[in-house]
This record gives C-alpha cells, structure tokens and sequence, in this order.
C-alpha cells in the first residue's frame, strides 16, 4: 500500500508559535512530522485507517493557516468523543474545521 505525504511547495514555512503567538518559519519536514502524527494518533482514536488521508491533511493545512495547532485540534477531536451526539459519528479533521468556526463563533 502506498504510504501518502503532505506535499509542500517551499523549504520552509511560515506559522504561527503557539506559546509565544509570534510567526516563526519551520521546515517543511518538521510540519510533515507533525501531521502524519497526527493523523496516526486520530486513526488510532478511530480504529481504523482514514479512506483519504489527503482529506485530512489538506484540513489540517487549512486548521494551521488558520494558526490552529495540533494541540488545539486534538482537544476539539478529545471533546468531540465524549459530545453524546458525536460519540457514535465518524467524523474527521474537515469535521474539526467546522466545529472550531462554530467555536469561534460564540
């Protein structure tokens, strides 16, 4: 099975730090790190595979130009387990992204 990698177009990338909320440039393999793991810890969560991975990590390039982070997408993941209506519901990380607009909205 072909294994599936974020493409990214430059050497470098521009973020956001979480901690200090200044823009920091972070190599491209170090964000590549980051979302393959984790997109194992969410199919870990789930149990099984996502069908398109490149679903998940163009949502997850979506959250982090949104100067969402990885930790802030697993709380939302963690949060949405134990919401009684998505306990039993497949979601994913487009999923994630509309969950944190409807956040950010209140």
């Amino acid at each position: 099975m072909k294994t599936y990698e974020p493409r990214f177009d430059d050497e470098y990338t521009p973020t956001i730090d979480f901690e200090t909320r200044e823009e920091v440039e972070i190599s491209k393999s170090t964000v590549r790190e980051s979302m393959l793991d984790l997109l194992r810890w969410a199919e870990k969560r789930r149990g099984k595979k996502f069908l398109v991975p490149g679903k998940q990590f163009k949502a997850m390039k979506i959250l982090r130009k949104a100067n969402r982070g990885p930790d802030e997408m697993r709380r939302k993941w963690l949060e949405m387990e134990e919401d009684k209506f998505w306990k039993d519901k497949d979601f994913d990380f487009m999923t994630i992204i509309s969950e944190l607009d409807k956040e950010r909205q209140k």
